[in-house]
């Protein structure tokens, strides 16, 4: 290959390279501007970085970018930002609040010592700050098991699953300090009292009072009704009583305390402590 033909690959790679990036060009008259500002001549740069001239000249003419070796030197010797020199989106600045600008003014007046001193300090509040938040999750919530079956409000519902369960957490009320487990209704027969898909807190007994809303086995089956003398009432009048009979063999297993609503759910923030807190 000729020396000509051998420039002229070269060039057409610089081309693909400039293409390619951009941002080089900006990068470099950033470089540039705060290397003159810091008072810095290319080879002095270059020793205090321990690299070669040529690769600041690079930088400056739009050749290359800086490696993420040297860049985090780079930017601290001339105070650049390396989200702006890499040509990374702009994002808009958090908005200080008085508060924390007088913060930041204090502390730029500190020196180096205590400028360490105090980040130990706010490390320790922040570590501190952050088990309260733990310590106020596991107080104020407790975990119930979730049952994976869904019992009927309707004819019925063939409990299949072997009782498989899930953990919930919920906030401590007294509510929920009497219930055992949280189990999913399904169907209508129950409305508008019990609708389909509401979790119920229930409370495991084998006795309820008449008028109480209970979790009963009819031949296996479980179903959520009303418990009265005469039978098992729906609340909505389109279904039927199951009324007690020869063939049909009723049990009562749990009693129902209420309705599980979102304001007794954690947060997703609240979720996350409570699930990794103990990892």
């Amino acid at each position: 290959m000729s020396s000509k033909e051998h420039r002229t690959g070269e060039e057409a790679t610089t081309i693909v390279r400039r293409t390619s990036l951009s941002n080089r060009s900006k990068a470099g008259d950033l470089i540039r501007t705060s290397r003159l500002a810091k008072g810095y001549n290319q080879p002095r740069l270059a020793q205090v970085l321990g690299i070669s001239k040529s690769c600041i000249t690079n930088w400056e003419n739009g050749l290359s970018l800086p490696s993420s070796q040297v860049l985090p030197r780079l930017c601290a010797l001339l105070d650049l930002d390396a989200a702006e020199l890499l040509g990374a989106p702009q994002t808009e600045a958090p908005v200080l609040t008085p508060e924390e600008r007088e913060c930041l003014t204090l502390f730029r007046r500190l020196g180096t010592r205590d400028r360490k001193t105090t980040l130990s300090l706010m490390t320790v509040l922040s570590d501190n700050a952050a088990q309260d938040v733990i310590e106020s999750c596991r107080r104020d919530f407790i975990p119930l098991p979730r049952f994976v079956d869904k019992v009927c409000a309707g004819s019925g519902n063939e409990l299949t699953s072997d009782g498989q369960q899930e953990t919930c957490f919920v906030r401590r009320c007294p509510e929920t300090l009497a219930a055992d487990a949280i189990i999913t209704v399904t169907g209508h027969s129950m409305e508008p009292t019990y609708a389909d898909g509401d979790q119920l807190f229930i409370s495991y007994t084998d006795e309820l009072a008449p008028g109480q809303v209970g979790i009963f086995l009819v031949n296996g089956e479980g179903t959520l009704k009303e418990y009265r003398k005469e039978g098992l009432f729906p609340h909505n009048p389109a279904y039927d009583v199951i009324r007690p009979s020869e063939d049909r063999e009723i049990t009562c297993v749990a009693r129902v305390l209420g309705t599980l609503s979102s304001f007794l759910l954690p947060t997703e923030e609240q979720l996350r402590i409570l699930t990794t807190a103990d990892e």
